[in-house]
Order: C-alpha cells, then structure tokens, then sequence
C-alpha cells in the first residue's frame, strides 16, 4: 500500500497582510504532480487544512478545486481529510456526502449513530486503490478533538483512570481495525502532539495541544501519519512507523526548514519505506540578516539587495535606543523597486545583543570581514547551539579549498 502523507495545509492564510493564495495554488499543483506519479493508493491530509474556523469564499474554492484535481490525477486513490486544531469540524464535513461520491473521505468529528452511538465504520477507512477485488490495508482515520468529545457513549465501559479518553478512543478504533486487515497494514491518522527527542519533556503543550507519549498509544498500527507540528520528522524509537510530514510552505519566520510531503510505502507489516518530497517555493521567508546589526548598516544592506530578489522579509536590528519613527516608511521606499514582501522588524537592544553573542557591536564591514567560521559559530552561539568539531572541520575544509582548473 502507497500513501502520500501531507498536513497543515493552513489555506486562507493572511501573512502580515499578504493573501499566500498563489503559494498554496503552487504547492497543490505540486502536489497533484507527485500523485500523477506516485499513483498513490491514498491519499492523508491530517488535519489544519485551513488556517482559521472561518475560512473565506476563495479559500474554500482553493480547497474544493484542487481536491477534484487531486482525485482526477489517481481516479481510484482514497482520499482521506481530517480535521486539525484550526479547523471547524463542520465545515470539514459540510459536502462529505458528495466527497464520498469520489472516494474522498472528510471527517471532522466523531461519527454517531442516531442513538449517539460511536459508528467506528466510518472512522476504519479500507483502502482499495486500484487493486479491484480487496483492500491492500486500512485507515484510521482520528480528527483532532477535545477531551469531552471522546467520552462517547460503547467507550466509557473502558473507562481506565490512568487512561486519557482520546487514547481509549483510538485504541478502540485500532482493535476493531486489526480485526478488519489481518496481514494487510493498518494505518493511522492524527492531528496531536508526539513527544519525542525533538520535544523537550519540560514542555507539556504545543499549539495548545497537549503532548502525548508515543508509547501511550497501545493499539495494534503499522504506520502513524500525524498533523500539528511542523516540521517534518520521524519520531524517535517508533522504527519509522510515526512521522510528521510537516507544513509544505512555511507558516512564519522560524520555520527555517525545508518543507516537504511523505511517500510511505508499506508491505504487510513490515518497518514502512519513507520518502521525503520537497516542496518549492519562488517566495522564500526570510531574516535579513540573520544576525543584528546596527540601523544604518542595515539599510545600506538593504539597498544592495538584488533587484530579482523575492520573497517575505523581517528586518533584524541592533539599537541600543529606539529606531527613527520613519524606518518602515523608508525601508518600504527601498524595497519598492525590489519583489519582496516587508513584514516585519525585530530589534535588539545592543546591550543584549553583545551579551548573548560576546560581539563588540560589529559594523557591517567588520561582520564581512569574519572568516566563514566565525560566522558560523556566532550564529550557532546565538542560536544558543554549538557547531560541533566535525562539522567545523568540514566547514573550514570546504572553504579554504581551492577549486581545481576544470571546476
């Protein structure tokens, strides 16, 4: 069974002002790229579709436009939508009833019976793609919801003390699941939060989403495709069987990271094959620069910017007092005849400044006539990270080499 994982979608997403409808549009045509490909038995789409409860008219038209693509590139892949902490459950499911007519699946609450009854049918999605007679595994499909809406009426005889009722949920969901595959995979989705090696343990929620442990999750499962955080990353100790696919564009200024979308194939049981997708983006964010320098260097930096350059920009600025009143006035006029996108200033009081990196207040010409190295290691320090031995070597290999006559 081959499943493309993505997640955290967030259409509709209003960026200091700026409408990211033509990046979305460029990631989703990617994507639908990907599926003429990979040819995919399903699709996942775990949960934060859009970026508020209330999405506008056109991202809800973003939305429905490019799921019909999506299904017209893999006639017979199943697709499958939760919905995540910034989604409104109703809205996630307001045209289920005629998604299904495509094979595409949207769930965004707990489906009951007309007694209030848990339907666990709906939630246990077969996945048949194009292998005709009988499915190659199954989904566990979880949307993201709230302590309260778990406790349904066929789970609160399981009930556990120790137990959180989300976790009795899905455990609940899995056992039915496994019944159901036998030999073939089960997978299954979530929108929530995974602790792991990247999640400090002193920290308890994320996104207001409180963090679980992988190992509370006891139910029998091949692969978990998780939504909410991110950055994409295998969690830790599961074998590669859980795995944020990330955000595929970034959603603010510290997602320094490539963004991406999951290929998983899995045979039965055995340990899942993932590949990683990048995404492109043609309007990159941006720090300039990434560490603080005085006011007026600053905006010398910014006049010598290409004019080609593009992308969203945040001005970093080392003063010790405050800022000219006019300076978005002027750096809007510098950057008038550049493609970038002004969002934002963050200033740093020199002071601070000088405490956290051990600088003397550098100059512009002072900070480009560092060696490499020094950069690297001031932006590691400031980072409150430390550039370890190796990678110091390699970086001082690699720029004090010289290139050979045919390079």
């Amino acid at each position: 069974m081959k499943i493309i994982h993505t997640s955290d979608w967030h259409l509709g997403q209003n960026f200091y002002g700026y409408d990211r409808s033509a990046e979305h549009t460029q990631f989703l045509q990617q994507l639908r790229e990907l599926i003429c490909r990979e040819q995919p038995d399903a699709l996942l789409v775990c949960g934060d579709v859009f970026d508020t409860m209330q999405p506008s008219a056109a991202a809800m038209r973003l939305y429905n436009d490019h799921l019909l693509a999506l299904h017209d590139a893999c006639p017979t892949m199943t697709i499958i939508v939760t919905a995540g902490n910034h989604d409104s459950p109703s809205r996630i499911e307001v045209d289920t009833n005629l998604w299904q007519r495509l094979n595409a699946h949207t769930l965004g609450d707990v489906s009951r019976d007309c007694n209030g009854l848990i339907e666990p049918a709906r939630h246990i999605i077969p996945i048949i793609g194009k292998h005709k007679d009988k499915a190659v595994g199954y989904v566990v499909a979880v949307p993201f919801l709230r302590g309260i809406d778990y406790r349904l009426n066929g789970i609160q005889d399981m009930d556990e003390p120790t137990q959180h009722p989300q976790l009795k949920f899905v455990d609940h969901l899995l056992t039915h699941a496994h019944q159901l595959a036998g030999d073939q995979p089960v997978v299954l989705m979530m929108h929530t939060a995974i602790r792991s090696s990247n999640n400090p343990d002193k920290e308890e929620r994320i996104g207001n989403i409180d963090y679980i442990a992988l190992s509370d999750i006891t139910g029998p499962r091949d692969y978990l495709a998780l939504g909410h955080i991110h950055r994409p990353h295998t969690i830790t100790g599961s074998d590669s069987r859980a795995r944020y696919s990330g955000s595929p564009i970034a959603m603010s200024f510290d997602e320094d990271f490539v963004h991406s979308v999951s290929v998983v194939t899995l045979n039965g049981h055995e340990t899942p094959i993932i590949d990683t997708i990048a995404i492109n983006t043609e309007l990159p964010l941006q720090t300039i620069p990434q560490l603080p320098i005085p006011y007026t260097d600053t905006i010398e930096l910014l006049r010598n910017l290409p004019k080609d350059s593009r992308g969203y920009i945040r001005i970093n600025i080392a003063a010790e007092h405050y800022l000219p009143g006019s300076v978005r006035e002027t750096i809007a006029q510098i950057l008038e005849d550049k493609q970038l996108k002004f969002c934002d200033i963050i200033k740093t009081p020199i002071h601070t400044h000088n405490q956290e990196t051990g600088d003397q207040g550098l100059s512009l010409e002072e900070f480009r006539a560092l060696p490499p190295l020094e950069v690297a290691n001031r932006y590691f320090s400031h980072k409150g990270l430390i550039l370890d031995e190796m990678h110091q070597q390699m970086l001082q290999q690699i720029t004090t080499s010289q290139p050979s006559d045919d390079e």
